[in-house]
């Protein structure tokens, strides 16, 4: 009895796996669901994007590069967006940087090319590569600036740089009031970037009309 229970012990797992349907798919001519949420290759749709280079800043390794050019009236001008996927970490924080929905973590796998300069991706691969994959857009979460009164020294530094125009200031007595429009802004973050004291920050809203503070 004990000798066939050495026998048979080792086999008790491999029979309880013949029993069972197998898990694996033929690749490629099967392929599983790309699960929601997965960070494949980077998507980036032109017509959603404000040039307000968010991403370019979020990126830790610098794959991605912005050619544009601001003109005194502050429109942006982009020339170029340029995405070295050769060099992607796939971590997605372009993709949460992004105010808009312009870029996000696409559900594409096969990233192999025959030469390295072929993973750089401008805007007519990607339009192209959206083509192929019948991908739109969802509709992006809209953000907004808002402010940390506490921190804020007056410098102005978040009016003078907003490329919309969407904080201002009124003096009210002694009192210095600065807004921001959430239906003006774009969520570019720059105001954040520019604040010296951190007093600004950015935050999703639904049915807020105004942030406001006084100085």
């Amino acid at each position: 009895m004990k000798v066939i229970k050495k026998l048979a012990g080792p086999l008790v797992v491999p029979l309880s796996y013949f029993f069972q349907r197998p898990i694996t798919v033929q690749y490629p001519d099967e392929r599983l669901v790309v699960p929601k949420g997965y960070r494949g290759h980077p998507l980036f749709t032109l017509e959603n994007c404000i040039a307000c280079r968010a991403c370019e800043r979020a990126c830790p390794v610098n794959t991605i590069q912005i050619d544009m050019e601001i003109k005194p009236d502050g429109r942006r001008i982009m020339y170029g967006y340029y995405l070295d996927l050769g060099r992607c970490l796939f971590c997605g924080f372009c993709a949460d940087a992004c105010p808009t929905g312009a870029i996000v973590m696409g559900p594409k796998l096969e990233l192999m090319e025959w030469k390295r300069e072929e993973l750089v991706y401008d805007i007519r691969k990607f339009q192209k590569l959206k083509k192929e994959l019948r991908w739109k857009p969802e509709k992006p979460v809209k953000r907004s600036a808002c402010a940390h009164p506490e921190n804020c020294i007056g410098c102005m530094f978040c009016v003078e740089t907003c490329p919309v125009n969407a904080i201002s200031v009124t003096t009210v007595g002694d009192e210095r009031v600065l807004r921001i429009d959430p239906t003006v802004c774009s969520g570019c973050g720059m105001c954040v970037k520019n604040c010296p004291t951190f007093a600004l920050t950015m935050t999703e809203y639904a049915e807020t009309e105004y942030s406001e503070y006084e100085r």
